[in-house]
């Protein structure tokens, strides 16, 4: 209970430090203003989620270029979580949150929550991890149990597995605790990681590592992505509910929310916008935003 009560202490903590970043003026954002100077009228933050920060980084750049005269600058600063997201949006220090989970009740007062993408989690390996394209349900519970040491022990190279975990807490850890076959959150053979471009990252940098991760993320990392019990993550897979291991990508605004916030929310929904989430990995919500939006 105490390790459960430290993880949430240390995410509000974090939430907060990135709000007095805010204001002291060291916040990293993205990209900056190529005149080095903005109008605030113009101007909002997306703040949250590490899962969906590189997707919105992309179209955050897009939306600025086809919005060019106006001079609108949107910025998607680095992960501080789906609670910390909605932390700054409530006060007033972003414009936006981006989530990877639904918005939680306690949360909700005020706000309005718009699904616009689903994200398969994969387990994704370093590419020296060779001879393996797919592992069973039994299997991943075996390395991360630390019953299977070495990928040889499943057809793969003579080499030691290396194990990237998440925290308790995090979005895709929750997906996989819910829905994968007797998973179990003392599963914690492997190091730690406190955000998912970190856990990305590691992977990629690491030789005979795995992790599990985002599709966008692991493909955009250029990670080998692993069937599980022969099942792909396929858009059919993922919306016919036969890929069951899903994240629900959420943007996170107050009820009053117009002007350009709003219009970058319908810009999610734009038919470009969701061919391009199509390359990347991450699959558009079927029927688009509510009418009357």
């Amino acid at each position: 209970m105490s390790r459960i009560f430290n993880i949430l202490t240390c995410k509000l903590i974090f939430g907060l430090l990135f709000i007095s970043m805010f204001f002291l003026g060291e916040l990293s954002f993205a990209h900056e203003p190529s005149s080095g100077k903005h109008d605030q009228a113009n101007s909002f933050i997306i703040a949250g989620t590490g899962d969906s920060q590189s997707l919105l980084r992309h179209v955050a750049k897009r939306f600025e270029t086809d919005n060019q005269s106006e001079g609108i600058i949107v910025y998607v600063p680095d992960s501080i979580g789906s609670g910390g997201g909605i932390l700054a949006l409530k006060k007033g220090v972003a414009q936006l949150a981006r989530t990877a989970r639904p918005i939680k009740k306690r949360e909700r007062e005020g706000l309005i929550s718009i699904p616009f993408a689903i994200s398969p989690i994969v387990f994704a390996v370093h590419p020296s991890v060779t001879g393996i394209d797919n592992l069973t349900s039994r299997e991943v519970l075996g390395i991360y149990s630390g019953e299977i040491k070495n990928w040889s022990e499943l057809g793969g190279v003579d080499h030691k597995i290396y194990v990237v975990d998440r925290e308790h807490g995090d979005s895709s850890l929750l997906v996989l605790s819910k829905n994968f076959p007797r998973w179990r959150n003392d599963l914690n053979v492997g190091k730690k990681y406190y955000n998912t471009t970190t856990a990305a990252k590691a992977v990629a940098k690491h030789p005979f590592t795995i992790g599990y991760l985002p599709l966008s993320i692991a493909l955009g990392a250029g990670l080998k992505v692993l069937t599980i019990d022969g099942n792909a993550p396929t858009e059919s897979a993922v919306v016919s509910g036969e890929y069951p291991y899903i994240l629900y990508f959420e943007l996170v605004a107050k009820k009053s929310v117009s002007g350009w916030e709003k219009k970058f929310i319908r810009y999610m929904f734009t038919p470009k916008i969701r061919s391009f989430m199509k390359k990347i990995g991450v699959y558009p919500i079927i029927g688009g935003l509510s009418p009357g939006f």
